[in-house]
């Protein structure tokens, strides 16, 4: 028999289920995809940064917040990598407009 669960993923990331049922217990995440730093040395601090003090919190806050060069990492999507955008929103609109067009996200 089927469970129908109700998922909820606020803009925050935060993940909440209207269910009783923990529904990511059994799945693997992975992302579809990065946002990084098109300056090498940059992005190996950023991805430094993130390696250590993960993708939630004042450390991960902080480095979104850098004024840099950004660009679209699609790898773990075997896709390319793409963009040199002043501001990270536009990287993400560029992000999720790759996604839907060779995805179907």
């Amino acid at each position: 028999m089927a469970t129908e669960v109700v998922v909820v993923i606020r803009a925050n990331g935060t993940i909440e289920t209207v269910d009783d049922v923990d529904v990511f217990t059994s799945s693997t995440r992975r992302r579809a995809s990065k946002i990084e730093p098109v300056q090498p040395v940059l992005r190996w601090c950023f991805h430094a940064l993130r390696s250590v003090f993960g993708e939630v919190g004042i450390v991960s806050d902080f480095t979104r917040a850098w004024h840099v060069q950004w660009r679209c990492n699609m790898l773990p999507s075997s896709g390319p990598c793409f963009g040199n955008y002043t501001e990270r929103a536009d990287a993400l609109k560029a992000e999720r407009q790759w996604l839907a067009d060779n995805r179907g996200f």
